[in-house]
C-alpha cells in the first residue's frame, strides 16, 4: 500500500493507494497552519479503517508545491521520514497536478499574484485569476484545492526516488533580504 499527502494549501489531505495506483481511502480537512498534526492523525485513521500497519506501506508520495512554504515542507519531510524509516521510496506531484492534472490551473502566489500553469507552457505569475482556470484564491466561486486523492490521476507518471533525493519544487526565488551592513564577526 502507498500513502500520499498534500499539505501545500489550507486543506490537508491523506490518501491510501494500492501498489498499482487505485485509491482505497482518503481524508481531507481544512487545517490552516496545522498540517503537521493533521496528516499524522489522518494517516492513523486511514490505516486503522483499512486494517493496514505502517510497516505494510511500500511507498510514500507528497505534494511538492508550489504553495505554502511551511506546508509543502511538512508533507515532504513527513513522507521522507516515513520512507527512510521504512526503507521505501518516495514520489511527488505538483500542487497543480493535485488540483487537476490536465487543466489550466491557478492559485495564489504572493502579494496579490497568482501562479498559472497551462499545459505545454512555462509556469507564469500574473495579477488575476484566469476565467477558465480551476484552482482557488480570493474571489474564486468554486474553489478546487490540491488533494492527495488525485495522486491516482498521475500515478503512472510518478518518479520514485530514495528519500534523501526527494525534494520540494521551488518555482520562485526565496523572498529574503540581505542586511544593509554585514554582520560583525566575533
Amino acid at each position: 500500500m502507498i500513502l500520499g499527502f498534500s499539505t501545500s494549501s489550507e486543506w490537508t489531505s491523506t490518501a491510501l493507494f494500492t501498489p498499482d495506483g487505485h485509491m482505497v481511502d482518503s481524508e481531507i480537512e481544512h487545517a490552516p497552519r496545522r498540517a503537521s498534526e493533521t496528516i499524522w492523525v489522518q494517516t492513523e485513521r486511514i490505516l486503522a479503517r483499512v486494517g493496514v500497519e505502517l510497516q505494510g506501506i511500500t511507498g510514500l508520495m507528497a505534494d511538492t508545491g508550489p504553495g505554502s512554504f511551511t506546508g509543502v515542507r511538512v508533507g515532504v519531510v513527513f513522507a521522507k521520514t516515513l520512507a527512510f524509516l521504512s526503507g521505501v521510496r518516495c514520489a511527488g506531484a505538483t500542487a497543480f497536478d493535485l488540483i487537476s492534472p490536465g487543466a489550466l490551473v491557478s492559485f495564489p502566489s504572493k502579494k496579490g499574484e497568482f501562479y498559472v500553469r497551462e499545459i505545454g507552457q512555462d509556469l507564469r505569475v500574473q495579477t488575476d485569476f484566469p476565467a477558465d482556470a480551476v484552482g482557488f484564491g480570493p474571489g474564486v466561486a468554486e474553489p478546487t484545492y490540491p488533494s492527495a486523492a488525485r495522486f491516482g490521476d498521475v500515478f503512472s507518471r510518478l518518479n520514485w526516488v530514495a528519500p534523501e533525493a526527494f525534494l520540494p519544487e521551488y518555482v520562485l526565488p526565496p523572498s529574503i533580504s540581505l542586511p544593509k551592513r554585514p554582520f560583525r564577526h566575533v
